[in-house]
């Protein structure tokens, strides 16, 4: 009745009222279902368990899922194959040394190799072929002598990454039973992503056991009660079961391929977005119990419901939208991340609009056990916080305060101006492991490009009769930056081409190009584009004019991925930040805010992969940043920001229709602060607990998420955007109504669409009128 005579007397609340009573009419829903809700929630949690596949714990990302489908890279190996009899390195390696020198054991083992080449018989027969390689060729300045044998090794084409993994780590422990050298390892990018998606798949558990202790302690330490955290758990575990068998399944049906380092991510993202839903319905409903008396378990669920409803469901959408985009990059694995992402978020709105609820209003005031229920001055007392005052300094030195954030946040972003991209198979892995063992070994008794050579293949027809033309070729290679050594033609010294270095049909030359340092760092990648870039004058200088070059190998296939992803970044950034600056403007029917508070959380991505760089490049001394960790940082940032701008401006707009913009940021701002603090160290935490997965990446990425979390939390919005909406004032709403310059045009009982009421607000403030 109340809703009806409002509608009547007022014209703008008559508009509004299908808007208000949406959440209200769903909020009732809920709480009258709630136990079919629940039931139906753990039903569907077992029965995609049981009924549909999970991600493969040991999925690896093969060439075609981390390489853009054209890359120059991949051109040059189908070249490569196509056109010349023999290949000349291989993604699998076994290197066996013994410092104290092999002697005659290197003649031994490369026999092994050439008799494997030739009779393919058990106990490999998956190995076509294996090409030693002594540290006694006078080709290349290794770093030692007469120590070890690299033998390449080419497993059958029928074999699956983990199976030729497989064959090579048998003939390892075959060679080590017969000698000669004491250390062999096998090595090289196949076997370091397989044992990469071992790591992650061993490591998972200690994942969910950290973040699961996480939100006990801070969602129990929040509360001082037994059931809320148990309840965000039981929460996450239903969205977590529910989204990985559906985005497997949906992945599957696509066809677009879904590596398990998908796992660790969705994971942390499910706990933090769905433990943050959990908190606001919780502690509204806590405070509707206590604090404004309501006797009905029942009406305080309905009304903690209708109030959050549209926040959650407006986050939520932002995103997954937001994260959703990465849907458009033309990597496989972003390509893939994007849609698991998304599907992780929604499938936590719906569990956060729906099965808490339900099971708030199930439990009712057992929630509260056994924390003691506070008085009204209690409640005002604790409201007077530090967080409070930060936001109320904000506001009365609105300039000062903007000036000094903008100035931290730019910087930590001048770590930007010193980041380079890398792509570290090898060295990713944990120090122990056999794959980065056999790096360092190979390192050591070689030089580290040996691990994984670059092909270069110039075509032209009738080049293998320009002997001197491709010598001098070889002999300007050999001076680019980083190079150690090149093979080339004129390590030929027979008239007859073999189908080695050049092609049998004579329209091709090979190069095999090694560098001095990590194939798979930033030094390597940028000889990669600096040789490329360089070609055409080292074409024209040693008179092949008229030839074409294709670069391949691991090292060119890391710049064209790191290339690829600069690409998507500039393909999918601005995807995201439409789409929350859409979702920005809808919520505050402005334009001047989102858009400042859209460069407010640009900056704190920028500051956070800022801090990342000085911290992972000048203070670890790493070659570079993993070539997917700044996009991925990037786009989730500026996602989960969006729940933080929504919970905080909105409140302050709400309040801004009854007193001035100042006074609404003082009262909106302190009373959200806390809310907003708890939410930001459950979404850090989650995220730091990735530093667990003892992956080098994954280090970086747990550093960067909650590096810019903390940010955006306690210098973002707790002073810089208190800061700008005072600063910009009322001008900030514009062209729509500038909040805090009238009064309220609201007929009582009538609230701000998408406006949470925080928890702690006591019944005079709440402006909500319940409907029984």
């Amino acid at each position: 009745m109340n809703d009806e005579r409002e509608s009547r007397a007022d014209p703008q609340a008559r508009a509004r009222a299908p808007i208000r009573l949406i959440p209200r009419t769903f909020a009732w829903l809920i709480v009258f279902l709630r136990w079919p809700i629940i039931v139906a929630w753990i039903a569907a949690a077992v029965l995609v368990t049981v009924g549909l596949p999970g991600i493969p714990e040991n999925a690896t990302d093969q060439v075609g899922g981390i390489a853009p489908e054209h890359a120059e890279s991949l051109r040059a190996e189908e070249a490569s194959l196509e056109k010349f009899r023999f290949p000349l390195s291989s993604r699998t390696m076994l290197i066996q040394r013994d410092p104290a020198g092999l002697g005659r054991g290197q003649a031994a083992i490369t026999r092994k190799d050439i008799r494997i080449s030739q009779d393919h018989v058990p106990p490999y027969p998956g190995i076509q072929g294996a090409l030693p390689v002594p540290n006694t060729i006078p080709l290349f300045p290794f770093h030692e002598r007469g120590t070890a044998v690299l033998s390449y090794l080419f497993p059958a084409t029928y074999l699956s990454a983990e199976e030729s993994t497989a064959v090579a780590e048998h003939l390892a422990a075959l060679r080590r039973d017969i000698g000669p050298a004491p250390q062999v390892d096998v090595t090289g990018s196949i076997p370091a992503q397989v044992e990469q998606a071992t790591v992650i798949s061993d490591n998972l558990i200690w994942l969910d056991i950290a973040t699961v202790v996480l939100v006990l302690v801070i969602v129990g330490l929040h509360f001082r009660a037994l059931l809320p955290p148990l309840i965000s758990v039981a929460g996450v575990a239903i969205a977590f079961l529910v989204s990985t068998r559906l985005a497997s399944w949906g992945a599957e049906r696509l066809g677009v391929p879904i590596s398990n380092q998908v796992t660790p991510v969705m994971t942390v993202l499910l706990f933090g977005v769905l433990t943050d839903y959990s908190i606001f319905l919780m502690a509204r409903f806590r405070t509707l119990l206590e604090e404004e008396g309501i006797e009905r378990v029942q009406v305080a669920a309905r009304r903690c419901t209708g109030e959050l409803l549209p926040v959650i469901v407006t986050a939520g959408l932002v995103i997954a939208l937001a994260t959703g985009s990465l849907y458009f990059a033309d990597l496989g694995f972003l390509h893939a991340l994007g849609p698991g992402l998304a599907l992780t978020v929604l499938i936590a709105m719906l569990v956060g609009a729906t099965f808490v609820p339900a099971v708030l209003a199930a439990a009712g005031r057992a929630m509260l056990w056994p924390r003691r229920i506070r008085s009204h001055g209690e409640v005002r007392a604790s409201r007077k916080g530090v967080g409070g005052r930060a936001v109320r300094l904000a506001a009365r030195y609105p300039v000062t305060i903007a000036a000094l954030c903008l100035a931290a946040l730019l910087a930590g972003a001048s770590g930007l101006l010193e980041i380079r991209t890398s792509n570290p198979q090898m060295t990713n892995l944990p120090a122990d492991s056999s794959v980065n063992r056999g790096y360092r070994e190979t390192s050591r008794a070689f030089v580290p490009g040996m691990a994984a050579p670059t092909t270069m293949v110039v075509e032209r027809p009738g080049i293998d009769e320009d002997r001197r033309g491709l010598a001098e070729l070889q002999r300007r290679l050999m001076k680019q930056p980083d190079v150690a050594g090149v093979i080339g033609p004129a390590d030929n010294p027979l008239n007859d081409p073999l189908g080695v270095v050049l092609s049998t049909g004579g329209d091709a030359a090979r190069f095999l190009v090694v560098f001095r340092s990590d194939p798979f760092g930033a030094p390597a990648i940028s000889a990669v584009r600096s040789i490329r870039a360089r070609m055409p004058d080292l074409l024209a200088a040693s008179g092949l004019t008229g030839a074409q070059t294709l670069v391949g190998g691991d090292s060119a296939l890391s710049a064209d991925t790191a290339s690829a992803t600069r690409s998507d970044l500039r393909r999918v950034a601005p995807i995201a930040l439409a789409v929350i600056l859409l979702m920005l403007v809808l919520l505050l029917r402005a334009l001047i805010a989102p858009l400042y508070l859209l460069i407010a959380s640009v900056l704190a991505v920028l500051a956070a992969l800022g801090v990342t760089t000085y911290v992972f490049q000048d203070l670890l001394g790493q070659s570079g940043i993993s070539i997917f960790v700044p996009l991925t940082v990037a786009v989730l940032l500026l996602s989960l920001g969006s729940d933080y701008n929504i919970f905080l401006v909105a409140r302050i707009w709400q309040e801004a229709r009854v007193r001035p913009l100042r006074e609404a940021i003082d009262v909106a701002g302190g009373r959200s602060t806390r809310a907003i603090t708890v939410a930001g160290l459950v979404l850090a935490g989650s995220f730091g607990a990735a530093a667990l997965i003892p992956l080098d990446s994954f280090r970086e990425l747990a550093f960067g998420m909650a590096a810019g979390l903390l940010i955006d939390t306690f210098l973002v919005r707790t002073l810089f955007v208190p800061a700008l909406i005072s600063a910009f004032g009322p001008f900030s709403g514009w062209p729509g109504k500038r909040p805090g310059t009238t009064p309220s045009d609201r007929g009582e009982g009538e609230e701000e669409p998408f406006a949470p009421l925080e928890p702690g607000e006591e019944a005079g403030e709440a402006r909500y009128s319940e409907t029984r």
